[in-house]
């Protein structure tokens, strides 16, 4: 039963992130306005490709672990660029701030610990 919490708590931030790379992909005006914001618009595409990279490699079961850390350094990248943009953490005129990488993050490593209980085995 906790396999499957797991899976699914896994599968829920993937197709979260996996959503997120739409509107990078499309260069939608508030997400052009972000990434200006934080001097990172020229990056925009390389960095929907990270996220997607990321996905595909969490989703698919041999690839899983790789995955874990390619979406964990990308989340945590996101979390630091909101904080370093003097975002507040938790909900700012801009959005939502760093809460929701987090939020994902967390949910993704909890689906790790639920999932593959044996990645935290020493």
């Amino acid at each position: 039963m906790k396999h499957r919490i797991g899976n699914v708590l896994v599968y829920i931030v993937a197709g979260l992130m996996a959503l997120s790379t739409l509107p990078k992909f499309l260069r939608l005006d508030p997400i052009v306005v972000n990434f200006t914001r934080w001097h990172l618009l020229d990056h925009i595409t390389i960095i929907a490709v990270l996220e997607l990279g990321a996905v595909l490699l969490l989703v698919y079961p041999r690839t899983y672990v790789w995955g874990l850390l390619a979406a964990s350094g990308y989340l945590g990248g996101a979390i630091v660029t909101h904080l370093a943009a003097g975002e507040p953490f938790v909900m700012g005129p801009d959005g939502p701030g760093a809460i929701m990488p987090t939020v994902f993050l967390g949910l993704l490593w909890l689906g790790a610990r639920l999932k593959r209980p044996s990645l935290f085995q020493v």
